[in-house]
């Protein structure tokens, strides 16, 4: 598999582009940006989570909305990971208005089973 830009952008030693070579690291980090909180209103462009669906996940229709779109981002990495059998996406709310998502996803580059957790702020 191919490896990328190191996230955030940077550069090397020589002054060259700084370049993620460990791919189980690329890997997590570009599930970081698919999931992420997308604010684009590109019609052509379908990055990220809606706010809508942030803003919203208590009741159990969005939260089903939203574990559906969570599931439509991870079927575009179908090459690298898979969602771990058994565990559930969960959704943890705390008092100040965050919104935690986190998985378990097998890595398949290293068959080793890897935790995801993004918070969101509303």
């Amino acid at each position: 598999m191919p490896t990328g830009l190191k996230i955030p952008v940077g550069v090397d030693k020589s002054g060259g582009a700084a370049i993620e070579t460990n791919e189980s690291a690329q890997t997590k980090k570009l599930l970081l940006l698919a999931l992420s909180e997308n604010d684009d209103d590109n019609p052509f462009q379908d990055v990220g989570i809606d706010e809508d669906l942030i803003f919203q996940v208590k009741s159990p229709g969005t939260r089903a909305r939203a574990e559906r779109k969570i599931n439509r981002v991870l079927e575009r990495f179908f090459d690298r990971i898979r969602l771990a059998p058994d565990t559930p996406i969960q959704f943890k709310e705390d008092a100040e208005g965050e919104i935690e998502i986190s998985f378990s996803y097998v890595d398949l580059l290293t068959n080793k089973t890897e935790e995801f957790q993004a918070t969101f702020v509303r």
